[in-house]
């Protein structure tokens, strides 16, 4: 445990310093993206009845009222914040209950090395000894809860943010492209180079995003499919139910933010290929300038890719989160059947 916690540390601190500038500019890249697309879309429709002085001054009123916490700005309930909100308020305080209670019940791996190495100088019995033990031990454990606690905001920040950002700017787009399909607007050749800024932020960092891909994708199935197994194999073991907890809760946790991140890029794909279809029947049923058709057939659907070393082994889309979660369960499976109960309880019985 102490190990994993040192291992985590060290992939946060090598990930800050190898990509932590390009990190922060691309996340201010999509804040500053967004930005530019909610001033675009607060623009009245060119073909509408939005142009009214009674619209004009519902707006005005609407703005200047004041905002809720809770609520995003277009006034629905924040559920994305507050579920944030909740997740990290509760791992902070789990990080300071779990450390003291796995010491004092002696389920952390440094009370076994300590013990091993104590016994055979034989001072174990020293109150000393035993006294800078603990506080060793609970140094460690808080060390590895922080960690622990801090590796889903660090994993937010570099994907979520960026990818949150970048989604709401496309469906910004996408409300743009329905409104021009319909006729209520016009389509601008400011909007399809907004749209290939959106590209532009997803193809510059695309190597470090796919093998940043590529290793979770890996993570998340080895850790899943763990979890899952410890979950069911020592279901029945008479393990103490404080220590067989973190199984089911940890595999939750993990299949949380499996299901949290994938589901980005894919929805980044469909969203873009909707809006490309939109802006050309647009083209194809009122007729624009002949730029804007040149340029419409150029563009292309924004892509995540997962590879490794400049070499993208698949691209993240809809088929790929089926299979994913089907290779979880096929994982599953094969480590049940590979590690049957009785050996489990033979080389694990001290467990009990």
């Amino acid at each position: 445990m102490i190990t994993f916690a040192g291992l985590l540390a060290s992939g946060i601190g090598l990930v800050i310093l190898v990509i932590g500038d390009d990190v922060v500019a691309t996340v201010n890249a999509a804040l500053d993206l967004y930005d530019d697309f909610r001033k675009m879309e607060d623009k009245p429709l060119a073909n509408s009845r939005d142009n009214s002085k009674t619209n004009i001054l519902q707006k005005s009123i609407r703005i200047e009222q004041p905002r809720q916490l809770a609520k995003t700005i277009e006034g629905n309930l924040d559920k994305a914040g507050l579920l944030c909100l909740t997740v990290f308020t509760t791992t902070i305080i789990l990080a300071h209950i779990m450390a003291p209670i796995v010491v004092f019940m002696d389920y952390d791996a440094m009370n076994f090395i300590l013990r091993d190495i104590w016994d055979a100088l034989g001072i174990w019995n020293n109150v000393v000894v035993r006294v800078l033990s603990f506080c060793f031990r609970m140094a460690n454990m808080y060390i590895f809860y922080m960690e622990v606690q801090r590796i889903l905001p660090f994993i937010i920040f570099v994907l979520g943010i960026a990818g949150q950002m970048g989604l709401k700017s496309l469906g910004i787009v996408l409300r743009h492209a329905e409104n021009a399909r319909l006729g209520r607007t016009t389509l601008t050749t400011a909007w399809i180079t907004r749209y290939r800024g959106i590209q532009v932020l997803v193809k510059v960092p695309e190597v470090p995003l796919a093998v940043q891909t590529f290793v979770l994708m890996a993570l998340g199935l080895c850790l899943s499919a763990s979890m899952n197994f410890a979950s069911i194999r020592f279901l029945d073991y008479g393990l103490n139910p404080l220590f067989y907890i973190r199984f089911p809760f940890y595999a939750i946790v993990i299949l949380l933010i499996i299901i949290a991140l994938l589901p980005l890029a894919i929805r980044a794909n469909t969203t873009s290929g909707q809006i490309i279809t939109y802006w050309k029947n647009r083209v194809r049923a009122q007729g624009e300038r002949r730029l804007i058709s040149t340029t419409l057939r150029a563009l292309r659907p924004v892509k995540v890719y997962a590879g490794v070393n400049g070499t993208n082994l698949f691209e993240v889309d809809k088929p790929v989160l089926g299979t994913y979660l089907s290779s979880i369960i096929d994982w599953t499976i094969t480590l049940l059947i590979t590690f049957p109960r009785d050996q489990l309880q033979l080389n694990f019985g001290k467990l009990k």
